[in-house]
């Protein structure tokens, strides 16, 4: 570990936790219990250092949960979980700097794993896709079924019709 034990949390846990009150100084426990937890390291409390918006991690359509996030050389999991996702802001096609990003990336650690690289649009069309799909089927069968009411209702309307001739 290095540097003195912190933590970042997001707006949800600050408003939740601290109501109306500056968290920057509070002090929490944060103690990992999952897989890779290291039973031997002590229980630190932490000082928040900051505080991020909120952010939908577990679908667009949930609530914001509270999250607290530890800088990852103080992870006390034997970093089982190793992932990081970076996220670059450009004013282009993204395309066009992801050479420059993987470059960069290398240089600061050259057997760094990069496993995927996506634009943010790619990223939204994949967490969107499955909730278009639903909306689609059920916007082309709620037609199919308009019409065939419709043209029921016209049926029915003709069979009056010569009925009463």
């Amino acid at each position: 570990m290095s540097g003195p034990p912190v933590v970042i949390v997001n707006q949800a846990f600050a408003h939740t936790f601290w109501p109306r009150q500056d968290v920057i100084g509070k002090r929490i426990a944060a103690v990992y219990v999952g897989p890779g937890h290291n039973i031997n390291s002590p229980n630190l409390f932490r000082e928040v250092v900051g505080v991020v918006t909120d952010i939908k991690q577990l679908g667009l359509d949930l609530p914001v949960e509270p999250a607290v996030y530890m800088p990852y050389l103080q992870d006390s999991t034997n970093h089982v979980f190793a992932g990081l996702n970076l996220f670059v802001k450009t004013s282009g096609d993204p395309r066009e700097v992801a050479g420059a990003v993987r470059a960069e990336i290398y240089a600061i650690r050259h057997d760094q794993p990069i496993t995927s690289m996506q634009t943010m649009d790619d990223v939204l069309l994949q967490t969107l896709s499955p909730r278009r799909l639903s909306l689609v089927l059920f916007g082309s069968l709620s037609h199919c079924r308009y019409r065939r009411s419709v043209s029921t209702e016209r049926s029915f309307i003709q069979a009056i019709s010569a009925f009463e001739r």
